[in-house]
C-alpha cells in the first residue's frame, strides 16, 4: 500500500497569480462589506491581510491606500482631530 503524498499549503509567492488575485478580490469585497456595515475592525483586518500576505501584487497598494483612508476616517489622530 502506497502512502498518500504529503500536502502542504503554498506560500503566497508559490500560488499561481490568478489564485492570488482571486483571494485578494475576495478579501477586498469582505473589507468593503464590513466597512459598509460599520464593522471597521473587520474591514481593517481584511485590508491588512492583503498587504501582509500579498505584498508583491499591485492590488496590495490599493488595499494599503484604502486601509489608510479608512484609518483616517475612523481613528482619532493628530491629522484629523479638531483644535
Amino acid at each position: 500500500m502506497q502512502a498518500a503524498p504529503a500536502t502542504r499549503s503554498l506560500s503566497a509567492a508559490e500560488e499561481p497569480v490568478r489564485a492570488q488575485v482571486e483571494k485578494v478580490m475576495a478579501l477586498m469585497a469582505d473589507g468593503r462589506e464590513a466597512a459598509e456595515r460599520g464593522d471597521y475592525d473587520a474591514a481593517l483586518s481584511s485590508y491588512t491581510a492583503i498587504v501582509e500576505r500579498f505584498p508583491d501584487l499591485a492590488l496590495a497598494e490599493r488595499a494599503r491606500v484604502t486601509r489608510a483612508l479608512l484609518l483616517y476616517q475612523v481613528r482619532p489622530g493628530p491629522l484629523n482631530s479638531e483644535h
